[in-house]
């Protein structure tokens, strides 16, 4: 299974979207200053681009703001179905404002059209917010990566956090990309001020892998459990370790 940088994801979807929402906004603008929209579609034709394009827009962006799990990656499928999925929904948004003049020849006006185009907009936008609450901000993931593509992940981001001058992260990562997460968990814990909230994190995330490995070594845990557990806690600590 290939996977995905979180925030290349993020990206994506946000530029896109950004793109369509300043045409489609732009469009209404035009319209109103025409006189195209007549006083009472007005009000309505702007709720509509807000209703339509502005909580997908604020989810991506204020995710983006947020940037919690930097680290995080998912798989390539979800990558692929949450950036065409929003290609397709905003596709479906500028062919609704295309479709106004045929739509409105008949016994619609243009407020009953846009009212109406809810029933086949609403469903579609409601599913990719949903997609993009628990991609963006779930803190754990659906689909765990496996040890291997963790610990390529952390040797990738060494290299590029050495050449970026950024040598506490390096380190970090390379002992990640080792195997050694005991003493990332120190090289963390050595460099973060003790008055860092952080700290708190790291000293509950490193209990949780001490307990981890004692469990390992006197066979309280299936290997399949333990591995999930292990990769779960790496995940967690590569997180904290991009945001040094």
């Amino acid at each position: 299974m290939a996977w995905i940088l979180l925030s290349d994801t993020r990206r994506k979807c946000l530029w896109i979207w950004m793109s369509m929402t300043v045409v489609v906004s732009l469009w209404t603008l035009i319209q109103t200053l025409t006189g195209l929209l007549s006083d009472m579609a007005v009000s309505v034709g702007w709720l509509w681009v807000f209703l339509n394009l502005f909580p997908g827009l604020i989810a991506l962006f204020v995710s983006l703001l947020q940037n919690r799990y930097p680290a995080k990656i998912i798989p390539h499928a979800v990558h692929k179905g949450l950036y065409l999925g929003a290609m397709a929904y905003l596709a479906l948004v500028m062919l609704t404002l295309i479709a106004e003049p045929l739509a409105t020849q008949g016994a619609w006006s243009l407020i009953t059209y846009l009212e109406k185009s809810y029933l086949w907009l609403a469903p579609f936008h409601l599913l990719l917010l949903a997609g993009f609450s628990l991609t963006f901000y779930r803190k754990e993931l659906i689909f765990l990566p496996n040890e291997k593509i963790l610990q390529d992940l952390a040797s990738q981001n060494a290299e590029k956090w050495k050449k970026k001058g950024n040598l506490l992260r390096s380190r970090c990562l390379e002992a990640i990309a080792s195997g050694d997460l005991a003493a990332a968990f120190e090289l963390v814990k050595e460099h973060l001020p003790i008055d860092d909230s952080r700290q708190v994190d790291v000293v509950m995330l490193q209990g949780e892998y001490t307990l981890l490995r004692q469990n390992i070594d006197l066979n309280l845990v299936a290997p399949d459990e333990a591995q999930r557990q292990l990769n779960r806690i790496t995940m967690a600590l590569l997180n904290i370790i991009e945001q040094l």
